[in-house]
């Protein structure tokens, strides 16, 4: 019976604080609307969503005096932590241009951390150095994903970074429906994809290892060892 009501009180002391972290201290703000409405929030960023209540801040988003009352928004948009593409234009191209295709090698390179090799230390019993193989730390070689240049060649295997970008819409019957656009302009964008949550907003792929054919490079080798 102790350890129920010891479990009881710690999940409310974690919700609670989970909440605080969400809200801290936020006051609510004077809000004389008397219809059923949402606000406008922003971030540092300039990201804007609509987010229920009154708060002065909810996360890192700050209350407006720029409001709502479409039921879609309320409904719908509000609920499901989306934002309106239409009132972050700026932010989604801000976003995009940061994530273009990038390429990969995979680069044996002289690095320090940890690793499974060869060491010694000294053992006071014998007064000897001995030698083990073991998990030590240090500088040594070691193969890694590294950047490279799209047009540079390498005959090291290579894997290729891509990302799309996560649109949502609500269809007729009210459903939440998701899909992934390959674009780096928000004029790209199907029709009625009008929201986005900016958590699962950048979708990344990564491609299978391949190796590059040197007949398609012009430009003078990339040296990597």
């Amino acid at each position: 019976m102790k350890k129920n009501l010891l479990k009881t009180k710690l999940l409310l002391l974690y919700f609670g604080l989970s909440l605080y972290s969400i809200t801290g201290c936020a006051k609510d703000m004077d809000c004389n609307i008397d219809t059923e409405h949402v606000h406008q929030y922003v971030n540092d960023e300039g990201l804007k969503k609509y987010i229920s209540g009154e708060k002065e801040y909810v996360g890192d988003f700050y209350w407006t005096d720029k409001y709502t009352s479409n039921s879609t928004i309320i409904n719908e948009v509000s609920k499901n932590n989306l934002c309106l593409a239409s009132q972050n234009i700026d932010y989604i191209n801000s976003i995009m241009s940061n994530y273009t295709k990038k390429r990969e090698a995979w680069i044996n390179s002289y690095v320090y951390g940890s690793y499974y090799g060869y060491g010694y230390h000294y053992d006071f019993n014998s007064g000897d150095y001995v030698f083990n193989y073991g998990l030590t730390t240090g500088y040594h070689w070691e193969y890694e994903w590294q950047d490279i240049p799209l047009d540079k060649y390498t005959e090291n295997k290579v894997r290729d970074i891509t990302y799309e970008f996560k649109f949502y819409k609500i269809d007729e019957n009210g459903n939440l429906v998701s899909k992934n656009f390959k674009t780096f302009t928000i004029d790209d964008i199907e029709e009625g994809y009008n929201y986005f949550n900016e958590k699962d907003f950048v979708q990344k792929y990564t491609s299978d290892s391949y190796y590059l054919n040197k007949e398609e490079f012009n430009e003078k080798v990339l040296e990597l060892d």
